[in-house]
């Protein structure tokens, strides 16, 4: 819990600086923090240590996009306000740079990075239709996390005892996209989930929650985010 806090804070320090030695430094620094907790940092079981190192890598790789890819100072955009660097230093905008370390979303925030598509685009959905798409989208979602389980569950090469090269290149095939499938689903599912209830309430407007993949356009990273 302190490595993160500490791994948030520098990376939200960063945004703050203009130079781009010191936020090389600072990345080096969120590196050797997230390399520390994965491989010497003992953790109660493996199910944690898991959670642990896909949340410091998540945020590594969101403090490379950032602070090194961009340069806080421009390229990160306030939309109402202007840039983050032309505001006073208050606590308002400390907490808005702390939730751009962990919210790799950006859902419902006000920023954006220059040059990327923009998280808020116009829907033309009505509150009850995106309602509607997000259910039906988490349980075809639901579905599919259900299947890749089952295809785990009965297949031996898939238990502890097995392995998966005893099987032939079409069913290692199947385990990897079995694998991603399920990684994919357990995104998708709260994520539609909580649009859904969020949209419905009044929280948030559709156009507030992009989609989560996009496979048509997923020949970059960020085009795949979103």
């Amino acid at each position: 819990m302190l490595l993160k806090l500490v791994f948030n804070l520098l990376f939200a320090f960063g945004l703050f600086i203009d130079s781009i030695r010191m936020r090389l430094s600072l990345v080096a620094a969120l590196a050797a923090i997230a390399g520390y907790d994965i491989i010497c940092s003992p953790s109660p079981n493996r199910l944690t240590a898991m959670y642990d190192a896909h949340t410091f890598m998540n945020g590594l790789l969101l403090a490379s996009d950032l602070l090194i890819l961009h340069n806080p100072k421009t390229d990160v955009w306030h939309r109402q306000a202007g840039h983050i660097q032309q505001q006073p230093l208050d606590w308002k905008k400390i907490l808005l740079a702390l939730e751009l370390t962990v919210n790799s979303r950006g859902i419902g925030w006000n920023f954006d990075v220059r040059g990327s598509k923009s998280s808020r685009l116009t829907s033309t959905e009505s509150r009850a239709q995106f309602i509607v798409r997000q259910v039906a989208r988490g349980t075809a979602a639901w579905l599919l996390i259900d299947l890749t389980r089952t295809i785990f569950r009965y297949r031996n090469t898939c238990h502890i005892q097995g392995s998966l090269f005893q099987d032939g290149p079409t069913w290692q095939a199947v385990y990897v996209l079995a694998g991603w499938t399920n990684i994919a689903g357990s995104m998708v599912v709260p994520h539609a989930v909580i649009a859904a209830i969020t949209v419905g309430v009044g929280l948030y407007r559709p156009e507030d929650w992009p989609k989560m993949f996009d496979i048509a356009e997923g020949y970059t990273v960020r085009r795949f985010w979103g």
